[in-house]
């Protein structure tokens, strides 16, 4: 059987936290959201199993509610697009992934868990 962590996805409730997060880990997958809109319930399933999976201990996931965090969306430069997802590699800011189906957040989280991050110019 297969060893499961014990925390899943971690909301962020502050600009301070999430910058806090960022920094302190090495790799970080981030869903923005807005309560208002509330996705597409393959993709959270899919993302919280992924939180939960042995086989991504080595990955923080985080979600951020745009609607609360304003400043949040500004700073990592969500725009238009939720729910949309992000990595940070060692503080650096990866290219977010807008509207982004099951399969390709797997791709998404793999790709960050072996460094190949995409960034921004």
């Amino acid at each position: 059987m297969a060893h499961r962590k014990q925390s899943s996805v971690h909301e962020i409730q502050s600009i301070n936290e999430f910058q806090e997060q960022i920094h302190i880990h090495d790799r970080v997958v981030i869903e923005y959201y807005d309560k208002l809109d509330p996705g597409n319930p393959l993709v959270d399933a899919n993302y919280t199993r992924m939180a939960e999976s042995a086989d991504f201990t080595d990955i923080t996931f985080l979600r951020v509610n745009t609607a609360k965090h304003p400043e949040i969306k500004k700073e990592a430069r969500v725009h238009r697009f939720v729910p949309s997802y992000q990595v940070y590699y060692q503080g650096q800011r990866g290219r977010p992934v807008k509207g982004i189906k099951p399969p390709n957040i797997t791709i998404l989280v793999r790709a960050a868990q072996q460094g190949v991050v995409e960034f921004e110019d």
